[in-house]
C-alpha cells in the first residue's frame, strides 16, 4: 500500500497517512477537526478557501456554524505558533474564508523525519506500530494497527 506524500513547510510537517502533525520530531496536539482543516488548507496553499468550502470539506452533509471553523483555526495557529495579527501560515480573508500563505513542498513518506518506532497521531485515531516484516514466519504481518 502506497502512503500519501506529506507536506513540508517551515519547520511542520503534515502526516495525512498516520494523521499527524510534526514539529521536528514532537507530534503536533490538534483534534481531529482540525487536522483536517490544516489539511485542507495545506492542500490548496496560495488560495482563497472559503468558509463554505471548509464546512463542507470538514462537515459534509453537517449543519454547523462558522464558530467551529473559528474554534479549530484557534487551535491550529496555537499549535503552530501562529497569529491572526502577524500570519506567517494562515492568513485570515475577512469575511471570505482563509489562505494558507506558507510555502509548501510535498515530500513522500520515505524522505521524511520521524517514520520509524512507534507514532502516537491524533486522539481517537489507532496507534501504529511500524514493525520490520518477517518473511516465511507465522504472525508476521507487518505494521498493525492497535
Amino acid at each position: 500500500m502506497l502512503s500519501a506524500p506529506q507536506s513540508v513547510f517551515a519547520s511542520f510537517r503534515l502526516d495525512p497517512g498516520n494523521a499527524c502533525v510534526w514539529r521536528g520530531s514532537a507530534m503536533l496536539p490538534l483534534t481531529p477537526k482540525a487536522f483536517a482543516v490544516l489539511q485542507y488548507l495545506v492542500a490548496h496553499a496560495g488560495q482563497l478557501v472559503t468558509k463554505e468550502a471548509l464546512l463542507a470539506a470538514v462537515w459534509p452533509g453537517m449543519a454547523v456554524s462558522e464558530a467551529v471553523l473559528k474554534v479549530c483555526l484557534s487551535e491550529i495557529r496555537k499549535a503552530l505558533g501562529d497569529t491572526v495579527k502577524t500570519p506567517r501560515f494562515i492568513a485570515t480573508v475577512h469575511r471570505r474564508g482563509y489562505r494558507f500563505i506558507a510555502p509548501v513542498t510535498e515530500v513522500e513518506p520515505a524522505e521524511a523525519q520521524g517514520t520509524a518506532g512507534t507514532l502516537q497521531c491524533l486522539p481517537g485515531t489507532a496507534t501504529l506500530r511500524v514493525t520490520p516484516r518477517l518473511v516465511g514466519r507465522e504472525g508476521s504481518a507487518g505494521p498493525t494497527a492497535q
